[in-house]
């Protein structure tokens, strides 16, 4: 496609000097603050959830009331069919599981410290039926870790129904769960107990209420402090926040914060301004930290007490609360401690770290930075913390631009940061240090080791803990594969994958789009993303720059060229690089080629359409026909309209123009359907008219093609609104037109998209074999036609499935009118569908009989990484029977699309390096091609013909030939022969035939002049109106034998047939079968 459908990389990004605030899912579950009881929720909108909820998600989706700890936080949706949480106003909070969002539980934590007879209500309710059964339970745990325990029985457990099924729930909290100092967690988990599409339940109106043992006489207590106890590398402005079990006020007393090292204090009344209370938080400000400074505090008994006057204990000692601060500028900070384990940086700021520069890529033609790891030595051996970071420099730096080698142990200082990107709806975040304030180069010194990593991963959370870090990138079974090369030219980057458990059958390492080998579903939809998500990896250049000049992937280690290709399915053993996340996602960041081996070798001739997947396996094709998309081959240069799509100037033209020549002569085809033809407006007629005269002007063509003539002026039909068309040419030498072309006036949805199909009847040359072709080009998956069916419904069908599968209803129903008048059913459905070979267009058109003739692991096109058919052979049954081979050509989909026509994003060497005048990448639909063994039908369908002896009442011996047709069509007669030999014939009678009939009609004729214990051979001659004939097979009669016919049985048959009858000793028979078909076979003596 041309400017406004090639997809660009588009991404928005948060400037390097503004620090940034990470968007990264979390990679544990949140553990809500404890509730002081009575705790209502009744209602939920927006994105934020109330003090003392949380909501998880787990692993997977669970089929059962499982005790299991979840694994993290589950997502917020929009759509009601979409996985997560939803917000429901008045109906509270609803939970769905996807595979993406395996949902999970709605968590409450609560503190029930000097509180008895605790009550539970809730009410659920279905928002969302999508006929399946899921399940609501309520469970507990003490504290924040551990399993859960069940609690009620059955009737406490919530069963979805249909939409708007609601239920109200209460019971008792056990005694074992009151007056409690750590916080009680409560969870309604979600679950399903059927597969299929699962339902939205909501949960809504939970009220939790207490009695009081007596009089309140228990003192708050601490639930946590921030920063933790024993907590490194805090910051200096960082507060101190402490979180009790109950609400709390000021008391009278100190808070003392003791410098460990120096034995002194700060001492902070807690009437001050510096302490603050908001229910049962007390938060501490303005303290006076110092850099790398061990600290603990104490605090007097009394300083605070709840709302009964009981008062705090205090705490005391040296061990109870304890923390470290950051060190001091020039000090270093372990890698590990600012990258921590989860995914936004533990530790921001202005920070030293000191380490092995591993990667370099600097300057503006880099990445404007360089990758530091720590030494072996000063890992921390935690496998959850990477150990490298990216060092983004620029010349306006305090130390300037700085020019480390790789391999050089660094000391440098700058500030720490999450730097945030969203690029094509993906958003990332990458830990690293700017704004560099000192650099010293301590000089060489020895790499640290290199991480192995393997493909798939068990989850892409796993990838983070390699962030920064230099790897050793391989699949666990087999190697790497290019599975896309869309950005190959702009940015320099491919994507690789590795074989897993999404493999469909039949392919290799390379994704595959899931409604090519299954059947829609939302579920399973989402869950096929999640699990290809583990399989892939982005290969970078390590460069910001676009149109990068030289392409440094290409195979063998050597740059991009015409002549060294780098096609998918090309294969490479391991990568070592760094791991690193920006754009679109992770990524292996090198500035060098990789030995990519040639894996997918190129096809320089088509595949052979001679045998193979057809039904005649063993026959010859007398035709071959293909389709193919020419890449918006438009005469009218483009000048940035939509109106024109193609070639931007006469350079590029010829070029283009040249792609398109090699490839159709490369097909063979004697037909050819077109898509992506330009609608010259009113000469539309004007762009294939210019084809077909370059077809005929190149020596390595026939020099017989012509175009099916679609102007208004000659059919009486416009075919196309769009600015592009579908179009059929042929060589004269092998076919025929019959009749006019027709296309389809009367649909909708094709007019919608203003691209209507065109058929055309041909006639083969040799034998005057009739077969119709019929060109479509269906509405695209990248934008809604907006009616019913056409948003996307997260089933693997995209956008407007809708008007597709109208138009495939509209198509079917139209050829059952026979528009182009020929009463022969051979017909070939061609072009490009835009839906894959599971969706619904294609299983409506096989409903109406017209098969794909394709196997379901052929691939025409690549989108998103992962390789499908949206081109595609259709056939009747007819037709079906007269293929001898299909097959795809893979010039175009395994291609680069650098490697097209364009001269546009090129440097001067890269027009010439990158483009040669041959058929690789001529458009990015590969062509379809289909070969065809057409053999004329006999004019009558003969059912069958049959003989016996007879006898009259002087015992003489005639012969009773009957025979019976289907159906005829210009059956003027039929002349009945008769041999002695089985060689030499003679004509003996005739019998007149019904003209043109579709009504079964039997015949007979009585041989008067035979002798008995004779053996008699007969055919008939079946002779149309025109004077051309047909002869039937050839039946035997022994008058020795009375009664006794010759026949052949079974029939129907699989395949195998016996041949009965008087004197049956022929070395071989002719059979045909209901259509006059001649059927191919070999006999033998039967036992």
């Amino acid at each position: 496609m041309k400017h406004y459908l090639r997809k660009l990389r588009n991404f928005a990004f948060l400037l390097s000097t503004v620090t940034a605030l990470s968007v990264k899912p979390l990679l544990a579950q949140t553990n809500p603050p404890a509730q002081i009881l009575p705790f209502s929720f009744t209602s939920l909108t927006g994105a934020g959830l109330p003090a003392g909820v949380a909501v998880h998600k787990f692993g997977a989706i669970q089929s059962n009331r499982t005790l299991s700890v979840a694994a993290a936080d589950l997502d917020r949706a929009t759509n009601i069919n979409a996985g997560g949480w939803r917000d429901e106003g008045d109906n509270g909070i609803s939970l769905i599981a996807s595979g993406a969002q395996p949902a999970g539980a709605v968590v409450v934590a609560i503190s029930t410290l000097g509180k008895t007879n605790i009550k539970v209500a809730w009410k659920s309710q279905t928002i969302y039926d999508q006929v399946n059964i899921n399940g609501l339970g309520l469970q507990y745990r003490v504290g924040t870790n551990g399993e859960f325990i069940d609690l009620g029985d059955a009737s406490h457990v919530y069963t979805s129904g249909a939409t708007g099924s609601v239920q109200s729930f209460n019971l008792t909290l056990p005694a074992t769960l009151e007056n409690l100092s750590e916080a009680v967690q409560l969870r309604w988990v979600y679950w399903q107990t059927s597969t299929g599409a699962r339902d939205r339940i909501a949960l809504d109106d939970i009220e939790i209420t207490s009695g009081v043992s007596g009089p309140d006489v228990t003192p708050p207590v601490i639930s946590s402090y921030n920063p933790v106890d024993n907590a490194s590398n805090v910051a200096l402005n960082a507060n101190l926040i402490i979180t009790f079990n109950e609400n709390v006020v000021k008391g009278a007393g100190n808070i003392v914060v003791t410098d460990v090292a120096a034995n002194t204090v700060q001492t902070i009344s807690v009437q001050s301004e510096d302490v603050s209370i908001s229910a049962n938080i007390a938060t501490i400000t303005n303290l006076v930290l110092q850099n790398g400074t061990s600290y603990y505090i104490n605090i007097d008994a009394g300083s605070f007490a709840d709302n009964s006057a009981n008062a705090f204990a205090g705490i005391s000692g040296t061990t109870t609360w304890n923390f470290s601060t950051v060190p001091a500028p020039g000090v270093p900070v372990k890698i590990s401690a600012i990258q921590g384990s989860g995914a936004a940086a533990a530790i921001t700021g202005v920070q030293t770290i000191e380490g092995i520069v591993t990667r370099t890529f600097l300057g503006a033609a880099g990445l404007n930075g360089f990758f530091v790891q720590e030494e072996d030595a000063d890992s921390d051996g935690d496998a959850a913390t990477s150990e490298g970071i990216f060092v983004y420099n620029l010349p306006t730096d305090v130390t300037g631009a700085v020019s480390p080698a790789e391999g050089d142990k660094v000391n440098l200082t700058g500030t720490v940061r999450d730097f945030v990107s969203t690029t094509s709806g993906v958003t990332t975040s990458s830990t690293q240090i700017s704004s560099l304030t000192n650099f010293t180069n301590l000089g060489a010194s020895t790499f640290p080791s290199v991480t192995p990593l393997k493909l798939p991963v068990s989850s892409i959370s796993e990838l983070e803990r390699y962030e920064g870090m230099l790897v050793d990138v391989s699949a666990s079974s087999g190697n790497l594969a290019v599975t896309e090369y869309f950005q190959l030219g702009r940015y320099g980057q491919i994507l690789l994958s590795a074989t897993g458990a999404s493999n469909q059958p039949g392919t290799d390492a390379r994704l595959d789009q899931f409604t090519q080998f299954n059947l829609p579903s939302t579920a399973g939809y989402a869950n096929y993303l999640t699990e290809i998500a583990k399989r892939k990896i982005i290969l970078d250049d390590g460069s910001t720059r676009q149109n990068p000049d030289p392409i440094i992937f290409g195979r063998s280690g050597n740059p991009l060229s015409a002549s060294n290709t780098l096609r998918g399915g090309d294969q490479v053993t391991n990568i070592v690089g760094i791991l690193d996340e920006r754009l679109e996602g992770y990524r292996i960041q090198r500035a060098t080629g990789v030995n990519f081996l040639p894996t997918n070798e190129r096809q320089l001739t088509p595949p052979s359409v001679e045998s193979g997947t057809g039904l005649r396996t063993a026959a010859t094709a007398t035709l071959k026909v293909a389709s193919a998309n020419v890449l918006n081959y438009f005469t009218s240069l483009d000048t940035g309209s939509e109106d024109f799509r193609g070639a931007n100037n006469i350079q590029e033209f010829t070029r283009q123009k040249a792609k398109i020549i090699r490839a159709l002569i490369g097909t063979e085809a004697d037909v050819i359907g077109l898509m992506e033809i330009q609608n010259n407006g009113s000469t539309p007629v004007t762009a294939i008219q210019d084809l077909v005269n370059g077809l005929n002007a190149d020596p390595a063509g026939s020099g017989t093609y012509a175009f099916v003539n679609t102007d208004p002026s000659v059919t009486g039909f416009t075919l196309s609104t769009d600015a592009i068309t579908v179009g059929i040419i042929y060589k004269t030498d092998k076919v025929s037109l019959v009749g006019p072309a027709a296309t389809l006036t009367t649909s909708a949805s094709f007019d919608a998209v203003g691209r209507r199909p065109l058929a055309q009847t041909f006639s083969q040359n040799s034998n005057s074999e009739v077969f119709t072709v019929v060109v479509n080009h269906f509405k695209s998956k990248g934008s809604s036609a907006a009616g019913a069916g056409d948003a996307d419904a997260g089933d693997g069908q995209s956008l407007s499935n809708g008007i597709r599968s109208r138009q495939a209803t509209d198509l079917a129903a139209w050829l059952a009118t026979a528009p182009t008048k020929t009463s022969d059913t051979d017909y070939l459905i061609l072009g490009d569908l835009n839906a894959y070979a599971m969706e619904d267009p294609i299983r409506i058109l096989a409903a109406a009989g017209y098969a794909n003739q394709l196997p379901v692991s052929s691939y025409s096109y690549v989108f998103d990484g992962q390789t499908g058919s949206l081109d595609h052979a259709l056939a009747s049954a007819t037709l079906a029977s007269q293929i001898t081979g299909t097959a795809k050509w893979h010039i175009n989909s395994d291609e680069p699309g650098v490697l097209d026509y364009n001269t546009e994003f090129k440097s001067t060497g890269q027009i010439a390096s990158l483009y040669a005048a041959d058929q690789f990448r001529a458009s990015d639909h590969d062509p379809v091609l289909i070969g065809l063994d057409l053999t004329k039908p006999l004019p009558v369908s003969l059912v069958s013909f049959t003989g016996k002896a007879i006898y009259g009442v002087e015992s003489l011996p005639k012969v009773l030939l009957s025979w019976t047709t289907a159906s005829e069509e210009n059956n003027e007669k039929f002349e009945i022969e008769k041999s002695r030999n089985g060689r030499d014939f003679e004509k003996i009678g005739t019998v007149l035939g019904k003209l043109t009939t579709s009504v079964q009609t039997s015949y007979s004729f009585e041989d008067k002049d035979a002798s008995s214990g004779q053996l008699y051979y007969y055919r008939l001659k079946q002779i149309d109106l025109d004077g051309t004939f047909e002869r039937s097979s050839i039946i035997a009669v022994r008058t020795g034998l009375t009664e006794e016919q010759v026949h052949a049985y079974p029939n129907p048959s699989t395949g195998s047939f016996l041949i009965s009858g008087a004197g049956v000793n022929m070395p071989s028979f002719t059979l045909f079968n209901a259509m006059g078909r001649k059927i191919q076979i070999s006999a033998q003596p039967a036992g």
